[in-house]
């Protein structure tokens, strides 16, 4: 048996003179409940992921300080540093900063590596890449 009739075809397939009906109510709850019930799952991931990459940032630009340290002692054997100014011949894009607001310490130092100020004992990072802001 051929059905070439509306009445024989699902209720959401069927149009009328004007076109599809639209969505119930019931349907736009529904979507509105799955796309929230997905947000709450997958945000706390991308929101996690987002502070390890700012803190990664930060751990790589205390690599290029300290490179820029290194490259400043080999060029002015037994000068020390006087102002984090002069290591800015040897960063090609400027002075970086922190990701996360922090403050860059010990940059004029010699022997002391440098650090952010968002990282209690001073080593800059944790190991995982997130900064140890006490928060």
């Amino acid at each position: 048996m051929k059905c070439n009739t509306l009445r024989c075809l699902p209720r959401f397939l069927q149009t009328t003179k004007h076109g599809n009906q639209g969505y119930t109510l019931l349907e736009l709850t529904v979507v509105v409940a799955l796309l929230g019930l997905l947000y709450t799952l997958a945000a706390p991931s991308v929101l996690s992921s987002f502070e390890k990459a700012r803190g990664r940032r930060c751990a790589a630009n205390l690599l290029l300080l300290e490179s820029a340290k290194d490259a400043f002692s080999l060029d002015h054997p037994g000068q020390t540093l006087t102002s984090a100014g002069q290591l800015l011949p040897y960063l090609k894009h400027g002075m970086p900063s922190c990701p996360s607001g922090g403050v860059y310490m010990n940059l004029t130092e010699a022997f002391a590596g440098c650090a952010c100020s968002l990282n209690a004992q001073g080593s800059g990072v944790e190991k995982d890449g997130v900064h140890d802001s006490g928060l």
